[in-house]
């Protein structure tokens, strides 16, 4: 029997924010459909990635943000669309 990698729970979505989950999904720590945590997600959470210390959050891509003015958030490399959207 196949082992099934974890779903992320919606309150761990809640927790993390939009932008962490956006950076989990581009680097593969989180897989797109159904949200699913991967093993090197996994590993990055328990290495405290996601985690929030007051105002700051521990990101994959940490100092590279550019925030957007609609709300959103910007990184080198970031895809902008799901594959097969």
């Amino acid at each position: 029997m196949s082992r099934r990698e974890p779903r992320v729970l919606e309150e761990e979505e809640a927790y993390l924010g939009p932008v962490a989950v956006a950076q989990f999904i581009d680097s593969h720590w989180i897989s797109a459909w159904p949200m699913t945590w991967t093993a090197r997600g996994l590993v990055g959470i328990r290495n405290g990635f996601g985690r929030w210390t007051g105002t700051q959050q521990k990101l994959v891509y940490g100092n590279g943000i550019t925030e957007l003015p609609n709300g959103a958030a910007h990184w080198p490399g970031r895809r902008t669309q799901l594959p097969g959207t």
